[in-house]
């Protein structure tokens, strides 16, 4: 199999765009893709295109990718074969490993991986809906008993939140009991360091750091989580250009 590389990268700013559609981000995160590349859209070969929630929230579904990069205006990329990929929160990662693998495999000298999200602003109703696939459907009472029961103690009753929180907490909780060394603050310090992280970069969703004790000291949203341990709701988009070794000694950049 051949190697592959990334040729180009782009994304958005994450925040909270009611402006904006899920093919603008994707049209937005493209073309800075491209101009990182340098390379023009009719190079690409496949499209590999990540959304996990624009089904449940807009009733859009089958065609996402074709609709949004139609609706995205960018010019050389008709007739381009594009996959969808929903993979929940590994969505994008799944369609960057399609589009190497696609590479790789020898089915395409440049392939783009896309995706984007738009959550803000829906409403509740169907942003449950969306998340409420994290667990089985036809198990739902059977999953979450399964989420209390490890997460023990610090179980928590449902609540105005995401499901994957329960998810996320349940593996937390569990995780500090067969591992005491991992304290509440030391918990915390890892949403301290992503905090400070993120206040150095212009594109994040979060850019106000927070020290140990403001993150212990926040609202708590199901134990052992506080609100700045949770993933925020928002919209954002992100691409790779992926490319062969042939592809990469032709291409101008």
């Amino acid at each position: 199999m051949s190697d592959a590389y990334v040729l180009g990268v782009g994304r958005t700013a994450y925040g909270r765009f009611p402006g904006l559609t899920v093919g603008a981000l994707a049209g937005e995160a493209l073309a800075l893709c491209l101009a990182d590349a340098g390379v023009e859209a009719a190079a690409v070969d496949a499209v590999f295109f990540a959304n996990a929630t624009q089904g449940a929230l807009e009733g859009q579904h089958l065609v996402r990718g074709q609709v949004a990069l139609r609706a995205a205006g960018v010019k050389g990329i008709e007739g381009v074969p594009v996959f969808n990929v929903e993979n929940a929160c590994a969505s994008g990662t799944a369609a960057v490993h399609l589009a190497a693998t696609a590479v790789r495999a020898g089915e395409a000298d440049v392939a783009l991986a896309v995706g984007a999200e738009k959550m803000y602003g829906a409403d509740e109703p169907r942003l449950a809906a969306a998340f409420h696939g994290g667990l089985d459907v036809a198990r739902w009472e059977e999953g979450l008993k399964a989420l209390r029961e490890a997460a023990g103690a610090e179980a928590a009753p449902p609540g105005r939140r995401s499901v994957f929180m329960d998810v996320y907490a349940a593996l937390a909780a569990d995780y500090r009991r067969r591992h005491p060394g991992l304290t509440p603050r030391r918990l915390a310090a890892v949403t301290a360091k992503n905090r400070r992280h993120g206040a150095l970069n212009p594109r994040a969703a979060r850019r106000e750091a927070l020290t140990v004790d403001e993150v212990l000291a926040a609202r708590t949203i199901v134990p052992p989580l506080t609100q700045p341990m949770c993933a925020p709701i928002g919209d954002g988009a992100a691409a790779a250009l992926v490319c062969s070794p042939a592809a990469a000694r032709r291409l101008p950049a």
